[in-house]
């Protein structure tokens, strides 16, 4: 969701082709798709985040032939792309989070030889990417969720089986603290902040550092996305071949 409500859409698949370059704008007043700039290079599972100016950052993924390390911004303004530096390593899979200095933090993902552990910041205000401290565990398809107290919090993933192990990046010390584990093991999954500081996942506890669990799905379901409404209730939706 871009500042002006405006939805931005980057589909990594398009029929046949792996990596798509197409891009797509939703208004929500007129319900009305339109085809905006494409993007630089094809890629697909990728991370995106809006920055606080109201563009976008694209990192990494990768397209038919090989793993990306390069990154992309998005201008809303102009529908333009422009190249912003590559990443130390060529990676997908990974999670990207928004810190509250404005500074983006990408963390884990698979690498050529597997999972990694290694992190690093993006810092819009000059283009550039800088390493910061490793995670405990190397992980990738997992989501890291910034908490109402600028922490980060990656939960499961990848790497080598399914991992339950979740733990804490403190921005101000740019250090890794292990917390305590999920009760199932899980990844690909959605994770959804809510009103009252907690993290939906299976009941986290944003505050607390604890886990439990809650009311379970009626369908079993993979590779779905959850949306918190206005009276904070969850929706979720899910791919099916």
């Amino acid at each position: 969701m871009l500042t002006n409500e405006i939805i931005l859409v980057h589909d990594g698949v398009l029929d046949d082709r792996l990596g798509s370059v197409d891009v797509e704008l939703y208004d929500p007043s007129i319900e009305v798709w339109t085809v905006s700039g494409n993007i630089i290079s094809p890629r697909l599972f990728h991370a995106v985040s809006m920055l606080t100016d109201g563009s976008v950052l694209f990192a990494g993924g990768q397209n038919r032939e090989y793993m990306l390390a390069s990154a992309e911004l998005y201008d809303s303004s102009t529908g333009s792309w422009t190249s912003t530096g590559h990443m130390s390593t060529a990676q997908n899979l990974h999670s990207a989070s928004v810190l509250a200095n404005g500074r983006v933090l990408v963390a884990g993902g698979s690498g050529p030889n597997g999972s990694l552990n290694s992190a690093r910041l993006y810092d819009p205000s000059k283009w550039s990417w800088a390493k910061t401290g490793s995670m405990n565990i190397a992980r990738h398809a997992h989501i890291a969720s910034v908490l109402t107290n600028g922490k980060v919090l990656p939960v499961g993933g990848l790497n080598d089986g399914h991992l339950s192990s979740t733990e804490l990046y403190d921005p101000s010390t740019e250090l890794w603290t292990e917390t305590s584990s999920l009760s199932d093991a899980r990844f690909w999954y959605t994770a959804s902040g809510l009103a009252n500081g907690t993290l939906l996942v299976s009941g986290e506890n944003g505050l607390s550092g604890s886990w439990k669990k809650t009311g379970s799905m009626n369908n079993a379901r993979v590779s779905y996305t959850v949306s918190v409404l206005k009276k904070w209730k969850s929706v979720s939706c899910w791919w099916n071949a």
